[in-house]
């Protein structure tokens, strides 16, 4: 089963200052235009690391490493910061969800003893209007430079 993990705000004035800088205002008008800067800042900002680490994006703009979660959380929470300040903010929402992981339909965990890849997280964008979902791996994004998936299985 899909399970939702509880998102971060965004509190640190270091992250504030990150997101409001490197990203105009002007230019965050669609959901599109706004996931395509989201996944900019992340990806400028994070690197994977397998190492213990905190998941916190407002831990994660001082250090800078994470896993899977790590980059959900701070990619989702940039987003909601983002589409707050938009006309679209009654319309959509961020969410982070953990499932597995699939490659051209085949369960890629089944392929790893590691307990580190038992669960993948990844962040669904979602309408609460018209019910759209935009899914969005950001630690795939970063290392493949594939911006959307088309799904979570679990």
């Amino acid at each position: 089963m899909i399970e939702e993990r509880k998102t971060f705000k965004v509190l640190d004035s270091k992250l504030i200052t990150y997101i409001e800088s490197s990203a105009s205002n002007k230019n965050l008008f669609t959901i599109t235009s706004i996931v395509d800067t989201t996944n900019k800042l992340t990806n400028k900002k994070l690197q994977f690391t397998f190492s213990r680490c905190d998941i916190n994006p407002n831990q994660l703009i001082h250090t800078q490493s994470t896993n899977c979660v790590g980059y959900s959380h701070f990619y989702a929470s940039i987003c909601n910061f983002l589409i707050e300040k938009t006309e679209i903010s009654n319309h959509w929402r961020a969410k982070v969800y953990v499932g597995e992981l699939y490659f051209f339909g085949v369960n890629v965990h089944a392929y790893v003893d590691s307990s580190f890849f038992k669960n993948h997280d990844i962040v669904v964008l979602e309408n609460r209007i018209t019910g759209e979902k935009i899914h969005i791996d950001p630690t795939i994004s970063d290392y493949f430079w594939i911006d959307r998936v088309t799904g979570l299985h679990n």
